[in-house]
Order: C-alpha cells, then structure tokens, then sequence
C-alpha cells in the first residue's frame, strides 16, 4: 500500500484545516491516518492500508477566516486539527461533480482512468487557479505587502479563476491524450455547476459572498439559520450565496436534462451552455 499526499495549503498556526478524500478504496480496513503539524511545520504523515494493492488520500486544507478559536466555521476536531465547514463542502461539490460525470464519460467511451487522473490534477489545479483570481481581483489588499498573497490562511478564493484553470488544464490533457476537449467538456463542466452549488454553502458559513444592506423584514420568508447567518457586521445583507445557489441548480437540471436532450446539436454545446449560464 502507498500513498499520495497533496497539500493545497497550510495553516501558519499550530493547526491546519485539513479533509481526508479517499479517491480509491479497495481496502479491507484502514487504519487512522495522523497528519502531525506543529507550527506550520508537517512533521509526519503515517497511515496502513491493509490488502490493497493500490490506495490514495488527498489532503485538502483549505483556507477560511478564523479567530484561531472554535467558532461557527469549524465543523469537527481533532486536538490540534480542525475540519471547518467551508472545506467539508468544498470536497463535497468536487466530489459530486465528480460521480455525475462518471455515467456520462462512461458514454462517450474514453477510458475512465484518463478521466479520473483528470479530476486528480484537477483539485489542486482549481484551487490554485481560484486563489490566484481572487488575488488579481482583490490587488488592493496586497499591493502593500504582495507577498501576503501567499497567505492562504487568511482565506481567499474565487470560483471563476478554478473554472478557467481546470479549463486550461483539461485543453493540455486532452491533447495529451488525444481526446476531444469540447466532447471532454460536453461530459464534465454541466456537473461543475452542482459542485458549485455545494460549495456556495461554505461561503455563507464564512459569511462572505453576501449581497447588499436589506431589512429584516426582507428575508423573514428564509429559514432562521440563514436568518441569523446573513446578519453581518451589524446590518442585515442580501443571501446572493443562497440566490446563486438555486440558479446553479436550475441551470444544471436545464443544460443536463433538458438541453442535453432536446436542444443540442454537436460537440461543445453543452460547455456553452455551460458558460452562457
């Protein structure tokens, strides 16, 4: 047994956010697996994978803002370890996107492990790629100190710049490996707006991607948790995550169901559908 460690990130404190995704799982048991950090600094990383031949964990630390205490963006601990909210539904969108895609790349009949080493580059890849956007579009915050771009722990990221780096990355593969990028697409970026949907959720968890100053009395019809959760800074804001949220499961159930079926025409029309959306 062995294993494949990636680190998207690190926390400069004596903890880092961390969720373990098992991408392969052909084992009889699995013993628990330590991620020891003191500092900032990844002592060791042990784990056993009992009769398997083959098994992978990605680590996934993803950034959010915290006051180093427990608070509403961690969603479970252990000791020195932290899994926040915002990471546990960011897997989650990746990982549903992921199973939506299996049937349909299964139907286009290109080998399957092409598609799932695809999606093994792909998570570092878009988070990369949605870190530096969130940079180039929040340059103000670091123009004075440009090397606190590299500080992930303090959050940050955009989902548009994870698109468009999992775009670039699936044009070098495809061609890698001699696959079509449009019929490549056509099978993959339609799930991405569930993911997307999922994660959207991490965002109200952090309390970031609201709307505008509204009354009370405007979001009274939502249910009391998101209520309470859009009750930042002292005003009451615009749910846009939950808005968003919705429109992205709307146009998944459209481009997938509907246009998939009815309307399209050749290779590529789903992946702009996808991008008129």
């Amino acid at each position: 047994a062995y294993f494949r460690i990636l680190l998207t990130g690190l926390q400069k404190r004596d903890y880092v956010y961390v969720i373990l995704f098992p991408l392969y799982i052909n084992c009889t048991e699995l013993l628990p697996t330590i991620l020891v950090v003191n500092s900032g600094i990844i002592l060791a990383v042990t784990g056993i994978c009992v009769s398997s031949p083959l098994f992978e964990v990605t680590f996934i630390l993803a950034p959010v803002k915290s006051s180093g205490s427990p608070n509403r963006y961690i969603f479970l601990e252990f000791g020195s370890l932290s899994i926040t909210w915002y990471a546990l539904f960011s897997i989650t969108g990746f990982i549903v996107a992921y199973y939506l895609s299996i049937p349909t790349f299964k139907k286009i009949k290109y080998d399957l492990e092409l598609f799932e080493n695809y999606f093994y580059y792909l998570l570092p890849t878009a988070y990369i790629g949605a870190r530096i956007w969130y940079v180039i579009f929040e340059w103000h915050r670091y123009a004075s100190n440009p090397i606190s771009a590299f500080y992930i722990w303090e959050g940050g990221l955009a989902w548009h710049g994870g698109v468009i780096a999992g775009v670039l990355l699936a044009f070098v593969y495809c061609k890698k490996h001699k696959m079509n990028v449009l019929r490549f697409g056509d099978a993959i970026l339609p799930n991405a707006l569930v993911g997307q949907a999922i994660g959207r959720w991490g965002n109200f968890i952090n309390q970031e991607a609201y709307g505008p100053i509204v009354s009370k009395e405007s979001i009274s019809w939502l249910p009391n948790f998101i209520q309470e959760g859009m009750y930042i800074h002292g005003n009451y804001h615009m749910p846009t995550f939950l808005y968003e949220c919705i429109g992205n499961v709307i146009g998944f159930i459209l481009i997938r169901f509907v246009y998939a079926k009815y309307g399209r025409k050749k290779r590529g029309d789903l992946v702009y559908a996808f991008c008129m959306w």
